[in-house]
């Protein structure tokens, strides 16, 4: 027994150890060995990137006693480039040949020189050479290339193998196969000193190509790096393509590639400049091809911008650095004022372990304090409710389904989350995720119409919130304007024909598009009626339709293990309001357990909800107007004069 109550303690120690860690919020750990003391650059590694929130406000670097310790993160500094204008920029014409003649009238190393022209539609062969006291010429470039295209295409800048200070700059353009033309300036690059960039892994995992242009899916294993370049391995001799770079729907850069050999000489542009953080581990390449067919591309190399930690040791030792926790705000040390000075000061390299689970991690740790609990709640009033099965306590999240939807009220005031007899505040989350319908498609036409075509369009419930409209027709070549009819009921339950919502439609062979309505009501029913005049031509044809519903999601914190219900279907309650609202930001920023709803149930003892008006299905509203009419008549009966008898 004794034996037993020994090697209980270490669990117990240790339980509350993890209890008490001051990381127990903290995901992850990595061991961070210094060498020496005095100032260590460290240089994060993409597991690291990808582990910690997008601006890296959860790193937390300790020392060997635990103590966090300050930090200053070197964030990649822009690729800050240079072009003044040259000096003295002379041109001289010469027979096939013109010479541009300039001082650089700087000192700085120059990486490139580009030069301004007003022409368009050519292609000129160029040289460069390069000195320091016009007696001495150096060959830069001798079978350089620039050409400009009528579309606005073109390279007209010449990159230097090697940056290097030159006071004057002499280029030889080539006019032997065409007229010369006429330049007007010219300006040269340099760049400050930054961080180099560094290979990054990147995997082509899909390509599609539609729509004159190329799509390829880019995976980078690890979110949250910067993206420096992307360089395109292209086997095509001949093309200039605009290439742009997504993350999602955003496009974070764009630029013009492209390769030229004329005459044995070439000109090329394959290396694009990115310089933006990507949030995620996937980006899409696309491609402009026009008419052009699609490039041979053989592969993609990627760099990344550095992110670095630099920090202080006193003496040699093995730190801990901690990162994944969402919820952690970023501290603020006073070093970070010096940031500027730091960059420029010599220090020692800090080596980095793989990234490993924190022993100390507690989940309990990582949720936020909300300290509120909701009301008691007479259920009487609701027509619907389904059990809300969860995974744990903590932070949930549950995704509004097709029933929910149907039934509750147009504005959700009407959902409550109810646990033991009383609510649970919730916040409502509109995502940015939707959910797309099958729609049944029936033809019904008019006979007293003969020129209109006329279609019944089908969803598997009544009463949805759809969003977009999507429709598809074979028929290659039409002009039609398409309309959505919906029978509306009105205050006193008439019903009668409304246009909701109207589009032009067109196609030609070579272009074909899908057509997207957007709904800005509910459908009262589970169908509507499309319809269009084809005047006088041929009918069309409509293939498929879907339709895309937004995907809402209800977000709150349980912390006792009872069962607990979603009610809605009320269509007289008002809308909830909670104090929830006031640390949304701490609810939201903890990754939720994703709950599920069951099947739904119907209260029998609550009225149901009725897409009909109280007002008008209510028998007593007819006693009412019965009254009024008969006293109506007698009052008219009263007001007629008497009729007299003759005697």
């Amino acid at each position: 027994m004794r034996m037993k109550r020994i090697a209980f303690i270490p669990f117990i120690a240790a339980l509350a150890s993890a209890q008490t860690s001051p990381h127990a919020a903290w995901q992850n750990v990595q061991s961070v060995t210094v060498s020496s003391s005095g100032l260590h650059r460290l240089d994060l590694p993409p597991a690291t990137l990808s582990a910690a929130q997008a601006g890296l406000e959860d790193l937390r670097l300790s020392d060997a006693q635990g103590v966090d310790q300050p930090f200053v993160i070197e964030w990649p500094l822009p690729a800050s480039t240079r072009q003044p204008q040259v000096e003295n920029f002379r041109v001289t014409l010469q027979p096939q040949r013109t010479i541009l003649d300039m001082d650089t009238g700087t000192t700085k190393p120059i990486r490139a020189l580009v030069l301004e022209c007003a022409a368009r539609d050519f292609i000129k062969a160029a040289s460069i050479e390069a000195s320091n006291d016009r007696s001495q010429w150096q060959s830069l470039i001798t079978d350089g290339m620039i050409f400009r295209q009528s579309d606005g295409a073109g390279n007209t800048a010449f990159t230097f193998a090697k940056s290097q200070s030159w006071a004057h700059l002499r280029v030889t353009i080539r006019d032997d196969s065409s007229p010369a033309i006429a330049f007007t300036g010219a300006r040269i690059e340099w760049q400050e000193p930054r961080a180099a960039p560094v290979p990054l892994d990147v995997n082509v995992s899909g390509r599609e190509e539609a729509k004159g242009e190329t799509r390829l899916r880019l995976e980078l294993r690890h979110s949250n790096q910067f993206l420096a370049e992307l360089n395109l391995r292209v086997s095509d001799a001949l093309f200039s393509r605009r290439v742009s770079v997504q993350t999602g729907t955003r496009t974070i850069a764009s630029a013009q590639l492209h390769r030229l050999t004329v005459n044995g000489r070439q000109t090329q542009e394959l290396t694009m400049p990115v310089f933006a953080q990507v949030p995620s581990n996937e980006i899409t390449l696309v491609i402009v091809n026009n008419d052009s067919p699609p490039l041979k591309i053989e592969g993609i190399d990627a760099t990344r911008d550095p992110v670095s930690l630099a920090f202080h040791a006193s003496a040699p030792s093995t730190w801990s650095l901690f990162t994944g926790n969402p919820a952690a705000k970023a501290p603020t040390y006073d070093v970070a004022a010096l940031a500027n000075d730091l960059r420029s000061a010599s220090s020692m390299s800090a080596t980095i372990t793989l990234l490993e689970p924190n022993p100390a991690f507690n989940k309990a740790a990582t949720q936020p304090e909300t300290g509120l609990s909701g009301a008691s709640l007479d259920l009487a009033g609701w027509s619907y409710r389904k059990a809300v099965t969860l995974p744990g306590n903590g932070v949930s999240q549950i995704e509004l389904d097709l029933d929910v939807l149907a039934h509750a009220r147009d504005d959700l005031g009407d959902l409550r989350l109810v646990q033991g007899g009383r609510q649970v505040p919730f916040l409502l989350q509109q995502t940015s995720r939707t959910t797309t319908l099958p729609v049944t498609i029936t033809a019904e036409p008019d006979a007293k119409r003969p020129s209109v075509s006329r279609w019944r369009l089908s969803v598997s419930q009544r009463h949805l919130p759809l969003r977009r409209l999507t429709l598809q027709s074979p028929t290659p070549v039409f002009e039609r304007s398409m309309r959505i009819i919906e029978s509306r009921r009105d205050h006193y339950g008439n019903e009668s024909p409304v246009t909701t919502t109207s589009a032009s439609w067109s196609h030609i062979p070579a272009h074909q598009p899908e057509l997207t309505l957007t709904c800005y009501q509910r459908w009262q029913g589970n169908s509507v009626i499309l319809e269009t005049d084809n005047g006088d031509n041929s009918p069309i044809e409509l293939s498929t339709a879907k339709a895309d519903l937004d995907v809402v999601a209800i977000v709150f914190k349980t912390t006792e293990p009872e069962p607990v219900h979603l009610y809605y279907g009320h269509p007289r309650t008002t809308m909830p309001r909670y104090d929830l609202r006031l640390v949304e930001k701490d609810l939201t920023t903890v990754p939720p357990v994703i709950g599920k709803l069951s099947d739904e149930e119907v209260l029998t003892n609550n009225p149901a909800y009725s897409d009909t008006p109280k007002e008008a299905a209510s028998p007593w509203l007819w006693v009412a107007l019965g009254v009024v009419v008969i006293g109506l008549i007698a009052v008219m009966a009263k007001l007629l004069p008497k009729t007299e008898t003759p005697a």
